[in-house]
């Protein structure tokens, strides 16, 4: 890939996003209550909602869960849709600069949305809803882990 300033290719990205919907990777967030913040319920609303049109999208058998087969179609889909978004150089693949500009304009997109006074600037007010469904998911996710590794000592203990 050429050497491309990263500004220009996060703005180029940014201005993609924006003229292809490719912005349904990022979760839509909006303030649902008017009070002026998007709170941690309206960020766990706009994600279920996010996980329910995957669901609708991708279950195939209708039982209501992602199988394994399910989740790798869509996150093959997924992956085929983050790459005609950002595959700025049309090489088919995103290379290293490729997907940090990627994760930067995803950045700059939940940001706009949660600059609710428009100022340019996320305050920690504004921020704050997002920051707390940020760490209950991190804590989701160690307990599944911990959930896991338990699961699988067990398994080793009733071997022996």
């Amino acid at each position: 890939m050429k050497n491309v300033n990263t500004a220009t290719l996060i703005s180029t990205l940014v201005a993609a996003i924006i003229s292809t919907g490719a912005i349904a990777a990022t979760p839509s967030f909006s303030d649902t209550d008017g009070d002026g913040v998007i709170s941690f319920e309206e960020i766990n609303s706009a994600r279920n909602i996010r996980k329910n049109t995957a669901l609708q999208q991708f279950d195939t058998d209708g039982n209501g869960q992602l199988s394994h087969s399910e989740k790798k179609v869509m996150k093959t889909v997924k992956r085929a849709e983050l790459t005609a978004a950002y595959d700025v150089d049309g090489d088919g693949k995103l290379s290293r600069q490729e997907r940090n500009a990627a994760k930067e304009a995803r950045r700059a997109a939940i940001n706009a949305q949660l600059d609710l006074d428009g100022n340019g600037v996320v305050s920690e007010e504004e921020s704050a809803g997002y920051k707390q469904a940020r760490e209950e998911r991190k804590e989701r996710k160690q307990s599944k882990k911990h959930d896991i590794k338990k699961k699988n000592n067990g398994a080793e203990t009733n071997n022996n």
